[in-house]
């Protein structure tokens, strides 16, 4: 699996590493991305967000844990985030997201 730019700059290859993830295709990839995003700008409650893909049996979801906000102002979240593949069964681990100065998320470090 390669990952784009935008996943590159956010830190996401961190997150997929050595989980069901490298098997991703590229349509997988961009569910995920997709998902991640709308959990990263959810406001009010947070909600799960589900993802999945029948034709690769890929999937995974997104759960905020904890909201903060850093000393500057910025929005961190903290976020469960499973995926899973057919063949590999599912991972989950928990990371730290903060929004940038430009208003773009980026995972801050695995929590």
């Amino acid at each position: 699996m390669t990952l784009g730019p935008p996943a590159q700059a956010a830190g996401w290859i961190a997150a997929l590493k050595n989980t069901p993830a490298e098997s991703f295709d590229d349509e997988d990839l961009q569910m995920f991305l997709a998902a991640g995003v709308k959990a990263l700008n959810a406001e009010g409650t947070p909600e799960v967000v589900n993802w999945s893909n029948p034709a690769t049996g890929a999937a995974g979801r997104f759960k905020e844990l904890r909201r903060t906000e850093t000393k500057d102002g910025r929005t961190c979240k903290r976020l469960q985030i499973w995926v899973s593949m057919k063949k590999w069964g599912e991972k989950s681990s928990v990371w730290m997201a903060c929004k940038s100065e430009q208003g773009r998320w980026g995972l801050a470090a695995a929590k």
